[in-house]
């Protein structure tokens, strides 16, 4: 059987180390969140920018690449989002789930009169809940 070791952390943020070829619009230390989702970047889904419906998605830090617990990650640039200064960055590193919270609460057309369910435990469902309850 043969292993291979990833390192985990798909929702993180951090600080640019370096800057890749063609890229110009970041700055060496400059901060940011990280979109962790990967895509083949070739298909219909990809084209309009819609990553979570692409065959071939996964994260980093699950689907082979390093992820946010690595001293380095290499992220392509479409997956930077810059922060400002004056949110931390152990919060930045909440954008991504709340981004799904917020955007499962929008796509779902509640209402302030609609009852709502939410179920589960995890990072995804306190994120919608806690949407649901400031709609």
């Amino acid at each position: 059987m043969v292993m291979s070791l990833i390192t985990a952390g798909h929702e993180f943020s951090g600080t640019v180390a370096e800057l890749g070829e063609g890229v110009t619009d970041l700055d060496v230390g400059q901060r940011v969140a990280v979109f962790p989702v990967l895509t083949d970047g070739t298909c219909y889904w990809c084209h309009k920018e819609m990553y979570g419906m692409c065959d071939k998605w996964g994260f980093l830090g699950y689907s082979g690449y390093g992820g946010g617990m690595a001293e380095y990650v290499c992220v392509e640039r479409r997956a930077i989002h810059t922060i400002p200064d004056s949110i931390p960055l152990d919060v930045a590193a909440l954008v991504e789930p709340l981004a799904v919270g917020w955007h499962a609460v929008k796509v779902s057309k509640l209402t302030p009169d609609d009852d709502c369910l939410v179920s589960g435990a995890g990072q995804q469902s306190s994120t919608f809940d806690h949407h649901v309850y400031r709609s």
